[in-house]
């Protein structure tokens, strides 16, 4: 399988801010317009069909700025990074609106993975046995720092409160989800229902009828959509082999660099589109592995104890990520002869040629 992106990231001269404040602000005023102006022209029931489909088409419209102007695009590029996870992947989709990525936060070598900042001056970090450093320190990181590094570019400010301040530290990375994709298609079909409700309701029972069957829909995806919806992000969708992630893993990680607007903001890899493991290590904030692995073509080991060796290995392993692409762009997923299970070179089973 391939990774999955439903999002799309705009440029950051083209953004506009259509957060939650548009959509309680916008929502409340063309609901309440709506509905006293159809309930004086036309009635109770018309008026409050006329009030959803404004409350739903105002909902479309904040859906389609989540997934194509929330994300603001910090190189047209896809960046190519090497860290260790500081967790296990979650999915949060009822805290997230129906949000349903797999997300994670990733330290970046060569610096430390004390990312956290303790619960009050006089308590460490559970992860340390001392204070963590400053986020500055992060970002003076030469080789990965400007990663997570606050970026002029954006027209928005950065989290700065104490519980979010690991996100200027280690990079969140996610593997999207269809959630707010899936949120869209049913509020699409919510809307022709109650569009259908609204031009049918001179017809006895058939605009109740469809407006009921409108709120049976709108009820079902949001329970379905809150609950973790029907394609939540999962790191097998880059990689079947991949196998569970967890913290102290290292992974050499390819995606999409921006920030996310939705709130006071950080960076972010989002969406991953290769991610691969290559080692592991304590989480104790102060040394990396001399030994990870390295591509089969390049032999032996690969070290991350250095700053030079840990600029070697994003070398070697981004070449590697970037060559498999381009070999895969080079052929077809759909060819009947790359659907094998035992390789042609084993079982002898040759291409017929045709001449």
């Amino acid at each position: 399988m391939a990774a999955r992106q439903y999002t799309k990231c705009i440029e950051p001269g083209d953004f506009q801010d259509l957060g939650f404040t548009y959509l309680a602000a916008m929502g409340i005023v063309a609901t309440a317009v709506t509905a006293v102006t159809a309930a004086v022209l036309s009635g109770l029931f018309v008026a409050l069909v006329a009030a959803a489909i404004a409350a739903v088409v105002v909902l479309i419209t904040f859906l389609l700025w989540w997934l194509y102007g929330r994300l603001i695009c910090l190189d047209d590029e896809q960046q190519c990074i090497i860290g260790v996870a500081l967790g296990r992947p979650s999915v949060s989709a009822l805290k997230k609106a129906g949000d349903n990525d797999a997300s994670f936060n990733v330290a970046l070598a060569p610096s430390t993975v004390d990312i956290f900042a303790p619960k009050d001056p006089n308590s460490p970090d559970i992860y340390s046995t001392r204070l963590p450093e400053p986020k500055e320190h992060y970002w003076d990181n030469p080789l990965q720092g400007h990663i997570v590094r606050p970026n002029p570019i954006v027209p928005r400010g950065y989290v700065s409160d104490v519980g979010h301040v690991r996100y200027l530290k280690a990079i969140h990375s996610e593997f999207e989800g269809s959630g707010i994709r899936d949120l869209l298609i049913w509020a699409n079909a919510v809307l022709a229902l109650l569009i259908l409700a609204l031009a049918l309701s001179w017809i006895p029972g058939m605009g109740l009828f469809l407006a009921l069957l409108a709120l049976l829909l709108s009820l079902l995806s949001a329970f379905a959509g809150l609950s973790g919806g029907l394609n939540p992000g999962d790191p097998q969708d880059v990689d079947p082999n991949l196998g569970e992630i967890v913290a102290g893993q290292i992974f050499v990680i390819k995606g999409n660099w921006i920030y996310d607007s939705l709130h006071d903001g950080w960076n972010e890899i989002h969406a991953i589109h290769a991610c691969q493991k290559i080692g592991t290590m304590e989480l104790d904030g102060k040394t990396w592995p001399s030994q990870i692995e390295a591509p089969p073509e390049f032999g032996g080991m690969l070290s991350l104890a250095t700053l030079p060796e840990v600029e070697r290995a994003i070398g070697v392993w981004c070449l590697a990520i970037r060559q498999a692409e381009d070999a895969e762009a080079g052929g077809s997923r759909s060819d009947p002869a790359q659907d094998w299970a035992v390789h042609p070179q084993v079982d002898g089973c040759t291409t017929v040629i045709i001449t």
